[in-house]
């Protein structure tokens, strides 16, 4: 392995890292969400047994994709993650030192 792919490879395990902490950081969530539920029920309400409340829109980053209703949902650690480690592979090999062409 030649430098220009160990670098290549410590950038995207950063990267990874480093979208893995940002996770973490807005919740951990598991499924990445758009709307999320804000409950409204007054103390009557929960005496009487009715739920209020309302969607509101927030941006929650999750792991996996959510129901792929929105183009915004498929942004995910997964969906990230995974691009990050294409990109690094594609890298990897074309930086890659040809030893037969040292050699001949």
């Amino acid at each position: 392995m030649n430098s220009k792919q160990k670098i290549i490879l410590s950038i995207g395990l950063l990267l990874i890292i480093f979208l893995f902490i940002i996770w973490g950081a807005t919740g951990g969530e598991v499924f990445t969400k758009t709307k999320i539920w804000v409950d409204k029920t007054s103390d009557l309400d929960k005496m009487l047994g009715v739920q209020v409340g309302e969607w509101q829109d927030k941006f929650i980053f999750g792991l996996l994709p959510g129901a792929m209703a929105l183009a915004i949902e498929l942004l995910a650690v997964s969906s990230v993650g995974g691009v990050i480690l294409l990109i690094s592979v594609i890298l990897f090999f074309y930086l890659r030192t040809k030893k037969l062409k040292e050699n001949g």
